[in-house]
């Protein structure tokens, strides 16, 4: 629903068509071009089934398509695509946004097709690249991105709904007041009154601010729209920051009249006597006719980042963009962010961080399908380096929207994940505290040192337990019945024959730094807690015997984790 939510952005950009008016669908033609995608898609479905012109039903399944698109109606999309490239419909924009569909239901091998097809006939367009390398990354990391899954996630963080605050309509861009992190504003389409009427664009209520803070119980609150100026007839607000001290508020308001669509726009408040004082529109440049939405402000407020469509100086679609305050308040030229941030496609909800990094959302750069959320740090060059969240942050959905609690790896985030009418929903996540453990385990070989040794006994076995993931599948080819019996006999005649070494030690030397020297117990174990992303040399001995000696590094391991590790020493003669 990210992309219908608000009128935002699309109205202006993607359903601004020229048409002809022509036949039946004269009616759809016209809600469509007014970004009413709700009431289109019903008119274009009726439409194109009474319709006998082959090209006339292919436009009207394209656009059909792009209401579902728009609606993140993903599964219904996909049929009214197919259908238009089967009609052979005139734009082969058809065939990208099928591919982009056939993605994120995880229909990998038709999504390469339709993006090779496109790609033969349009060789310069980056779209399709970037749709196949997002193929190539979601479909070697399937198990985890399907939702009937019960696969474990690599990047480490829980993500859960936020139940106390969502409903049954979208909620969506929650974000933080003060720094007690006990009230969330978050934007939402949801129906209270009976009295209220669906919008013609998304089918839920206009877009207002609600409220919810934490009671005297340590419980959120019913969540309660906030007072005027808020949820004024025919606007859609939504989309806030506010600054740390709770003084400032900035927001995006989006006024439609009955004819067209009018800019997105963006309101800045004061905190005056405990109300809001009246908004006062953001401007850049003093540029009235430039779209600004989505606004963020940098840790110091003197810079501005939000999205426009802004053709001059833009990358395609959406655009984040910046501008510096003035020294009268007042706020500089747009400045567009840069190829390393923008792309062809759109980039969308900036949110900075208390350190200056920079977070968006975007379907322009590689992703699992949708909004995918990146992190853009600074580099000691200067550039910005823009990395995906990984999941389970990101989804075959739309996520977008996130806000953290200051500096901590805890915050909420929106997502229309598993909504089958694309509504969003507004989740919590946090990454718990990584505690990796080495065991070691010290016992003899039975065998003479330098009695030809034999590559296994050169280094100590080592295994890997992941106490709070699922392991993922071997790709080693099927053992048989026999074989595996014959391994689980070994193993156990391993374990009962199992000699620890007398006085035992365990050298463990780290590139951070680290070196100690551990005694083994009575039965020849000992246990170290590691560090996250080490290299560590890991040498066992005993008198009288030869040492043994491993690596091991703990790069990327964003897990609780205990790593076993077994030496077998060698009595030297």
């Amino acid at each position: 629903m990210v992309m219908s939510c608000l009128r935002l952005v699309v109205i202006l950009i993607s359903s601004i068509v020229v048409f002809t008016s022509c036949g039946g669908y004269e009616a759809a033609q016209k809600a469509y071009s007014l970004g009413e995608y709700d009431k289109a898609a019903k008119l274009f479905n009726a439409a194109q089934k009474g319709e006998k012109n082959k090209s006339r039903v292919a436009e009207e399944c394209f656009l059909l398509g792009e209401c579902y698109r728009r609606l993140g109606m993903t599964s219904k999309a996909a049929v009214a695509y197919q259908k238009a490239v089967r009609l052979h419909y005139e734009d082969d924009v058809a065939i990208l946004r099928l591919g982009d569909a056939y993605r994120a239901l995880g229909k990998f091998d038709e999504a390469n097709a339709a993006y090779t097809v496109y790609s033969d006939r349009h060789k310069t367009d980056l779209r399709t690249g970037v749709g196949q390398a997002s193929v190539n990354m979601a479909k070697s990391q399937w198990a985890e991105l399907n939702p009937k899954s019960n696969a474990a996630t690599d990047s480490g963080y829980v993500v859960k709904p936020f139940t106390e605050i969502n409903s049954k309509f979208s909620d969506f861009c929650p974000v933080f007041v003060g720094d007690a992190f006990d009230v969330v504003y978050f934007s939402s389409m949801r129906m209270q009154k009976k009295k209220k009427k669906a919008n013609k664009i998304t089918g839920q209520a206009n877009s207002t601010i609600y409220m919810s803070r934490v009671d005297a119980r340590g419980k959120w609150t019913y969540p309660e729209p906030l007072e005027e100026p808020f949820g004024a007839k025919g606007m859609d607000d939504g989309v806030a920051y506010v600054s740390p001290d709770g003084r400032t508020m900035l927001f995006t308001r989006c006024p439609l009249t009955e004819q067209d669509g009018s800019p997105a726009q963006t309101y800045e408040m004061k905190r005056e006597g405990g109300r809001w004082s009246d908004p006062v529109r953001v401007t850049p440049g003093g540029d009235s006719t430039l779209m600004v939405a989505h606004p963020t402000l940098s840790p110091d407020g003197q810079t501005l980042f939000f999205v426009s469509d802004c053709e001059k100086g833009g990358f395609g679609g959406l655009d984040i963009w910046k501008s510096l305050r003035n020294v009268d308040g007042s706020w500089g030229p747009a400045q567009n962010m840069g190829a390393m941030v923008n792309t062809i496609g759109d980039e969308m909800f900036p949110y900075v961080r208390q350190d200056g990094t920079l977070y968006f959302s975007s379907n322009g750069h590689r992703g699992y399908g949708g909004l995918d959320l990146y992190k853009a740090t600074e580099r000691e060059d200067g550039r910005l380096e823009v990395v995906n969240m990984g999941l389970p942050i990101n989804s075959t959905g739309d996520d977008f929207g996130i806000t953290f609690m200051g500096m901590t790896e805890e915050g909420l985030f929106s997502s229309n994940r598993g909504n089958a009418k694309g509504y969003d929903n507004i989740y919590s996540f946090y990454l718990p505290p990584v505690i990796l453990t080495i065991e070691a385990s010290v016992g003899l070989s039975g065998k003479l040192a330098f009695a030809n040794p034999t590559p296994d006994s050169a280094k100590p076995e080592a295994t890997s337990t992941a106490k709070k993931s699922t392991t993922k599948k071997s790709s080693s080819p099927k053992t048989t019945k026999s074989s595996k019996s014959d391994t689980k006999k070994s193993t156990a005649k391993r374990a009962s024959t199992f000699r620890p070494a007398p006085d035992a030690f365990v050298r463990i030397v780290g590139s951070d730094g680290t070196n100690v020297k551990l005694k083994t117990s009575p039965e020849g174990k000992v246990s170290f807690v590691a560090e996250k992303n080490v290299n560590y040399i890991i040498l066992a001995g005993a008198p009288g015997f030869a040492n043994k000696r491993t690596e091991l590094s703990t790069e990327g391991l964003n897990k609780t984790q205990t790593i076993s590790l077994t030496a077998l020493l060698d009595k030297i003669e």
